[in-house]
């Protein structure tokens, strides 16, 4: 009754009192390790950390000890569904506390071997790794990850952020481009990826991306720069130069610093709109299309934009209002 009476809790979403009925379901039946699943997960939802790792812990030794493991193979099974569940989840929440980094990587490591194919948990046991210092096992677990075209693509980026830290940059210009395949609007995937190509020298590559890019951001100068720059190191003629020349030199506007803040719901975009040929005072207005994680455009919200002085800039900030985080946004002038 008190593991049934706690269930109905945590569906109610009473997480305290949800708790207090799988302590007393434990201490009743100590061998079922969904009592103690579930209670990880209430006191995960009540904000107490500490307490969801030891509850994931307490579970883990239920299903590791022989003398509980149960007689129905269809129990047995769903024992071998829930350890590494349970461990995983342990090693994502230990991730999160930096003065338990060491003890996230004891845990991660064994999900990893046991499932090699865990995306999930290769991506965080590598950016532990390198965070810790240990660079060579990290560049082994990414190239595994990279290896893969399994995972989705926010192992992928996880994996780019790390090889950006370490300034590997063909390594991170292939994860972005993992990024790029799944989630083709992307924005800072496509960020990423210009800056790592341009670093590694694969300017013929870096091309395509910053061409793509402009496209959904043609006031962003240095992308611009970037892009020039490529094709001149590619041995681009005058002719195939002249039309990016004309649109850096034909720039009304800059948008500098945009900045999108993604959220579980919809995201906000930030940054400056500075002024290099309009006139001071005018009004001006943006149309901005943001796009979901499989590059669909899903809205479109206008700012307008009071024109500052020449050289001057003024902040901008817009809302995206949709219910699927916003990962993409482009932007055009509305007449």
């Amino acid at each position: 009754m008190a593991y049934q009476r706690a269930d109905s809790y945590r569906q109610e979403n009473e997480f305290d009192s949800a708790v207090e009925y799988y302590n007393i379901a434990n201490e009743l039946y100590p061998r079922r390790p969904e009592a103690f699943m579930n209670k990880a997960v209430s006191l995960q939802n009540a904000g107490d950390i500490d307490g969801s790792i030891q509850a994931w812990y307490d579970a883990i030794e239920v299903m590791e000890n022989p003398e509980f493991t149960p007689e129905d193979p269809e129990d047995v099974a769903q024992w071998e569904s829930y350890l590494p569940m349970s461990r995983g989840n342990a090693g994502n929440l230990l991730s999160n506390i930096p003065e338990r980094s060491e003890e996230a990587i004891a845990v991660l490591q064994v999900v990893v071997d046991e499932d090699p194919s865990n995306s999930s948990a290769q991506g965080t046991l590598a950016m532990l790794l390198s965070q810790s210092g240990a660079g060579e096992d990290a560049m082994a677990i990414f190239d595994d990850i990279l290896a893969s075209d399994e995972g989705d693509w926010t192992q992928y980026y996880n994996a780019g952020l790390s090889l950006y830290r370490a300034e590997d940059w063909a390594r991170c210009a292939l994860a972005f481009g993992k990024v790029l395949e799944r989630a083709p609007k992307h924005r800072d995937a496509m960020d990423y990826r210009v800056w790592a190509l341009r670093n590694a020298g694969q300017y013929a590559e870096q091309i395509e991306v910053s061409a793509a890019l402009i496209e959904l951001d043609p006031n962003n100068r240095l992308i611009l720069q970037h892009h020039y720059q490529a094709l001149s190191a590619e041995g681009a003629g005058q002719e195939e130069l002249q039309p990016t020349l004309d649109r850096l030199l034909g720039l009304q506007f800059d948008l500098e610093g945009l900045t999108l803040a993604a959220a579980q719901e919809g995201g906000s975009v930030s940054g400056y709109f500075i002024n290099k040929a309009m006139d001071p005072g005018a009004t001006i207005k943006l149309a901005f299309t943001y796009y979901d994680d499989i590059g669909q455009a899903i809205g479109t919200t206008d700012v307008e934009i009071e024109v500052p002085d020449l050289d001057g800039e003024t902040t901008l900030n817009i809302s995206f209002d949709t219910d699927i985080p916003v990962v993409g946004y482009s932007y055009e002038v509305v007449e």
